[in-house]
């Protein structure tokens, strides 16, 4: 599915001003978490980075599944991303593990 460019612009616009994300996240028991939290992409809005504590609930699925789906969105206007990614975590500082 191609997205129409103005889309594709107003997306990269609101990854570039928003502050927060939600992140969802499935509980063991197959019930839905989810955490809303600061974040940044890289460059190439390729990956999303943010800080949490690795005992954290969203932290503990994201390596027990590997799976998250991410909502940003302006409160001002109808719409927002929404993103489906696989987590990983940052070792060491510089090495990513994926789930």
């Amino acid at each position: 599915m191609e997205i129409p460019e103005i889309k594709l612009n107003r997306a990269k616009e609101l990854i570039h001003t928003s502050r927060h994300i939600s992140l969802a996240t499935t509980n063991a028991d197959g019930s839905p978490h989810n955490s809303p939290m600061r974040f940044f992409f890289d460059e190439k809005l390729e990956h999303i980075y943010w800080g949490s504590n690795a005992e954290a609930l969203h932290s503990q699925n994201i390596l027990r599944t590997g799976q998250i789906f991410a909502a940003l969105f302006d409160r001002l206007e109808v719409g927002g991303v929404f993103i489906k990614c696989e987590g990983g975590h940052m070792l060491d500082g510089n090495e990513l593990e994926v789930g």
